[in-house]
């Protein structure tokens, strides 16, 4: 199954927003995964066994986290970001299944955080700066990701990578450069 967003519209909207959708490998039985627009373009990764999508859903004051079934008919909000006006997203599972890495941006700085599946056990892993794009390591105890440190230029971005368990991010590429979005070999 593919998974992806799409501003199409359908009977009984009243505008084109960005829902989510599944169709098989080969294009088709394309259908909205979940009924309510994701107001977002930020778009859903799979959990490693294929049975649960996490996405990002804005709200009118920020974004929230949700866990959809493969099917759509379970949906569950893990985080409650919105009310306090912080936008999270980009997230995505890390491969053993048991964690969620995203960003959670307040207008002032992105933090990096990792919370459970279950929406439990929270962790801000980097808060000062601007921190986006997490993509875990295959054994899920790393996080690469893309960041504008403090103080630097707009187009200074760099790609550094942290421990899940804590410590000081560790530069992987950086410069007066954009360098962005890393990802791990798997």
């Amino acid at each position: 199954s593919i998974l992806f967003t799409s501003w199409r519209r359908e009977v009984g909207d009243t505008a084109r927003a960005p829902h989510l959708y599944l169709m098989n490998a080969d294009g088709t039985e394309q259908r909205r995964l979940v009924p309510e627009s994701l107001n977002s373009s930020e778009g859903a990764t799979w959990s490693p066994d294929g049975k649960w999508i996490v996405f990002a859903r804005k709200g009118d004051r920020g974004a929230d986290l949700y866990l959809a079934d493969q099917h759509g008919n379970q949906l569950r909000r893990i985080t409650h970001d919105g009310t306090r006006n912080i936008y999270s997203g980009s997230p995505t599972f890390s491969p053993d299944g048991r964690s969620i890495a995203f960003y959670a941006d307040d207008g002032k700085s992105a933090a990096l955080v990792v919370i459970g599946r279950n929406g439990k056990g929270r962790r801000t892993l980097v808060a000062e700066g601007y921190n986006w794009y997490p993509r875990w390591s295959s054994d899920s105890q790393w996080l690469v990701f893309t960041t504008r440190r403090p103080g630097a230029a707009k187009d200074d971005i760099d790609v550094m990578a942290v421990s899940v368990e804590g410590g000081l991010p560790i530069p992987l590429v950086g410069g007066a450069t954009r360098d962005q979005e890393g990802s791990w070999r798997p």
